[in-house]
């Protein structure tokens, strides 16, 4: 498939002319100080000019002192703090030293969520439990009691929807740090840990089954706080799947066919942006992803195609249109004569440097290195050193690796070798009887880079520190999957009647196939999940939208303003649409035709389903859709 496809800037002059006493007038005009002592402002830019100067004109300015969201103060420097409310938006306040023991006025402080004491002569900290904090910490001072910090702490009973988590335990976090602190859970076949490293406060708690427990929490070994988990029974949603799944089914990284994320389905590329996805690529074999500085320094991105006829593509641009390309992979390409070239940025293009000549394979889950067909292991470096590409192509001494993961691998003789490439390369023999390299979790907990001795124990990578292997079940956790997104555009919203909280996106996918989504207090899920895809949120819109893939390899979307829930495509990899249907709203009328001609056009419009709108199905877009599409919309 192929896509065939002023803004005037007006300048205002103003001129003061006159005495010094007119240009101080308009200063007046266009900054306005804080309505604040300026002695206390001298006070106050002593320690905080970063935060509350940023422009370093030496004033607090009413808009600087509204959007500061950071202070931290030398209490030996103020008598009283009433002045505080003349910054609204404050998050985070640091107080240290002083006399003062007055702190009432931090309950007019709205947005207040992080709050630290240190060495300051407090003997009541009761008003604390009113503000709402998230984090408050109390430094060098011992003269507060246990009982007085757990006074003031909140707590919580909670239900939890099997397949879902919660946040469960004390807030907020920090009163405790000079205890030994553990949170327990009585029944882990109803309510257990999210993750195997928590914290003794507050932890991310999933349920497992339906029923009840409790929770404790213990400060040196004494209980202080419990409460009750109810897990009710998951209900989810199980739509028919398609009788023919999809066979070639992956999630991408993408920059210029998508916002962050495109997916490939039986061989149909699909990008993401915001509400839409559009079917960009038919017929691709290979896809890879480069993010690589280019001659002037810059980043560039690139999104590598490969398609089945051994076209290459990247950023939709053919590249080395003479040749035919069998595999695109770790930012590399394979010819069909085994010529191994990098893809690399020049200006904002991109061009292939040879590598080699005798390709045979690349090492599993490594970059920079590739194996020649006499069984050489190769590693290669590519920068630009006064705008002129260099190559520096070397030859590790490893031969017929086995197994290799980051910069760790095993050869054919079951020797581990650890390569390190900075400044340049060193290669260490590490370990002998190796069956594998990689990452793996240990019994004692946690994970270790390195590798499987053939007697089933872990050795750490460079150190040769032996550990024992994690028991199958204690690896098992009590769920298949799980991950997160997160939106930054929720933050960013004025008025945001859905978030007080973070935007993200929580995910788990069930032993059942049971994907289940949530964000704020909204909550999702369907069965025959595959994966979730990625997040995204539509400027024009002004919505997000979560996306995920089901076993037979379609793709929906689910929206987390409205909760409605849609199929996006077909496991064929076709996309479900109505023809001329551009905006893929479901309706075919006017605004199509204009949206088409718009893309026609290059404005940056963009398509929700290229095949909607190639009307006489030759593979291209242009005038002559157009032309067929304005027919169809008068025979209608």
């Amino acid at each position: 498939m192929k896509f065939y496809h002023s803004l005037t800037a007006g300048i205002l002059a103003l001129s003061m002319l006159g005495s010094p006493a007119v240009i101080h007038a308009f200063a007046e005009e266009t900054v306005q100080p804080v309505n604040l002592d300026s002695s206390l402002c001298e006070l106050l830019l002593k320690e905080n000019s970063w935060a509350l100067d940023p422009d370093s004109d030496g004033i607090i300015s009413e808009e600087e002192a509204r959007d500061c969201r950071y202070l931290y103060l030398n209490l030996d420097d103020f008598t009283e703090l009433t002045w505080l409310k003349s910054f609204p938006n404050l998050v985070t306040l640091g107080l240290r030293n002083g006399t003062i023991t007055d702190f009432s006025v931090l309950k007019e402080i709205p947005k207040l969520s992080n709050l630290e004491f240190d060495t300051v002569p407090l003997t009541d900290i009761s008003f604390i439990k009113d503000l709402h904090l998230e984090t408050c910490r109390l430094r060098e001072m011992n003269q507060i009691s246990l009982e007085q910090r757990v006074a003031v702490l909140n707590w919580n009973d909670y239900e939890i929807q099997q397949g879902f988590s919660k946040d469960v335990g004390i807030m907020p976090l920090g009163l405790l740090d000079d205890y030994s602190v553990e949170m327990t859970v009585d029944d882990a076949s109803i309510a257990n840990f999210v993750s195997s490293y928590h914290s003794g406060e507050r932890n991310e708690i999933y349920g497992v089954s339906a029923g009840e427990t409790n929770y404790h929490i213990y400060a040196d070994e004494q209980e202080i706080i419990s409460g009750k988990i109810t897990v009710s029974e998951l209900e989810f949603a199980s739509p028919a799947l398609a009788e023919n799944p999809a066979e070639q089914i992956a999630i991408l990284n993408s920059e210029y066919y998508a916002n962050r994320t495109a997916v490939l389905i039986d061989g149909t590329l699909y990008g993401i942006k915001g509400s839409h996805v559009t079917a960009v690529q038919e017929h691709v074999k290979n896809y890879d992803h480069v993010d690589l500085k280019n001659d002037t320094g810059s980043y560039i991105s690139g999104d590598i195609v490969l398609l089945e006829d051994g076209t290459l593509l990247v950023n939709d641009k053919e590249i080395a249109p003479s040749q035919k390309f069998i595999q695109a992979e770790n930012g590399c390409v394979i010819d069909e004569n085994y010529l191994i070239y990098a893809v690399y940025p020049k200006g904002e293009d991109f061009i292939l440097k040879q590598l080699s000549g005798d390709f045979k394979a690349f090492p599993y889950k490594t970059n920079h290195y590739y194996i020649t067909q006499n069984g050489e292991l190769m590693y290669y470096d590519l920068e630009y050193v006064s705008g002129i590409l260099q190559l520096t192509c070397t030859d590790t001494g490893i031969r017929n690796p086995i197994s290799g993961y980051d910069n760790m691998f095993v050869d054919e003789n079951h020797i581990f070798w650890v390569c390190k490439t900075y400044p340049s390369l060193k290669v260490t023999k590490s370990g002998e009887n190796a069956v594998e390299a990689g990452r793996y979790t240990i019994k004692s907990g946690g994970a270790v880079y390195g590798y499987l001795a053939e007697d089933g124990t872990v050795h750490q990578a460079v150190t040769d520190t032996e550990y024992e292997l994690a028991d199958k079940e204690q690896e098992q956790s009590d769920f298949a999957k799980m991950g997160g997104f997160y939106i930054h555009e929720y933050t960013t919203r004025e008025e945001n009647p859905l978030l007080e909280q973070d935007a993200g996106v929580r995910w788990f996918l069930t032993y059942d196939n049971i994907l289940t989504l949530s964000f704020c207090d909204k909550q999702y899920a369907i069965s025959d999940g595959l994966q979730a895809v990625c997040a995204e949120y539509d400027e024009e819109l002004q919505k997000g939208y979560a996306y995920f893939l089901r076993t037979d390899g379609s793709l929906w979307q689910y929206c987390l303003e409205t909760e409605e829930v849609q199929q996006i495509t077909e496991p064929s990899g076709t996309p479900e649409f109505l023809k001329g249907d551009a905006s893929g709203d479901g309706i075919f009328n006017i605004q199509d035709v204009i949206r088409f001609q718009k893309w026609l056009k290059h404005d940056g419009t963009t398509l929700s389903n290229w095949k909607a709108c190639d009307l006489n199905d030759d593979q291209i877009l242009n005038i002559y859709d157009w032309v067929l599409m304005k027919r169809l919309l008068l025979n209608n």
